[in-house]
């Protein structure tokens, strides 16, 4: 179970003479046409994670966009309308892909791209999972002591079907030790697999946020944590509390945007 203690032990302390190459280069390869938003949400949360520097990976159609919304980040236009290579990943310390990139018949050869020139862990999410859903020969290529972030609908388009929860989970422990991952199943009490046969719950239930954009902003701020040197398992588990951050941004409403649970994220 994910507790508080967990947590604090995880934290580490900046020294007053640390600076921005202290805490690591991340990148982050995000958007297509009509889903810039993805690359915004993504960005805030990976800055606000401590990142030393940050590098989007995006089509020219989001340059304007994100350059507006998140100045702090540097962009690296890669493709018109969606993504088609990653030039320079290798020399990032942290990669996370997947928000927004979209499903396109050049996705497959960048995936195994950034796999094969990163070769470091890095995190998986969204179209980057419905990618490898399509072409489970991939599943190889990911770097050892990566996390993937899937919900249930994309876990189970990876690994087939499970007949209840519990096989589910089982399932996710499973793959785990098979592939070398960490595998953060996302719900309303997300649950994390590590490769070392080990799990994890997080109690900080919430429904009441906008699903697919919020989630942007948890993978993120756990490839931001990655990028500053902390223990993988421990980000995986420093993101569920985007949940406990959910729940009190809500309050007595029904649904709230990604946007509002920041101020509450302490």
């Amino acid at each position: 179970m994910i507790e508080h203690a967990f947590i604090r032990a995880a934290y580490k302390p900046r020294s007053k003479f640390a600076h921005k190459g202290t805490f690591g280069h991340a990148a982050l390869l995000c958007s297509s046409y009509g889903m810039i938003g993805a690359a915004v949400l993504a960005s805030k949360a990976c800055l606000r994670s401590g990142v030393g520097k940050l590098t989007v990976f995006i089509p020219k159609c989001g340059y304007t966009v994100l350059q507006t919304t998140a100045p702090e980040a540097m962009c690296m236009v890669a493709g018109e309308d969606y993504l088609i290579s990653a030039p320079g990943i290798e020399k990032c310390n942290a990669v996370g892909i997947g928000p927004g990139i979209g499903i396109h018949a050049t996705h497959k050869e960048l995936l195994l791209e950034v796999f094969q020139n990163f070769n470091r862990p890095m995190v998986i999410d969204a179209d980057a999972l419905n990618i490898l859903a399509v072409n489970k020969e991939l599943l190889k290529h990911i770097p050892a002591g990566s996390v993937i972030t899937p919900h249930p609908g994309e876990f189970e388009r990876l690994f087939g079907a499970s007949a209840n929860d519990f096989e589910r989970l089982e399932l996710a422990r499973k793959k785990s030790l098979e592939l070398n991952l960490y595998i953060l199943l996302k719900g309303h009490y997300s649950f994390i697999s590590t490769p070392g046969g080990h799990y994890l719950f997080q109690q900080h239930g919430q429904f009441g946020y906008g699903y697919r954009r919020l989630r942007r902003c948890f993978d993120r701020d756990h490839h931001g944590l990655t990028c500053t040197g902390i223990y993988a398992a421990w980000s995986c588990s420093i993101g569920c509390l985007y949940t406990r951050a959910g729940r009190r941004s809500c309050g007595k409403q029904i649904w709230f945007r990604s946007h509002d649970r920041r101020r509450y994220y302490k």
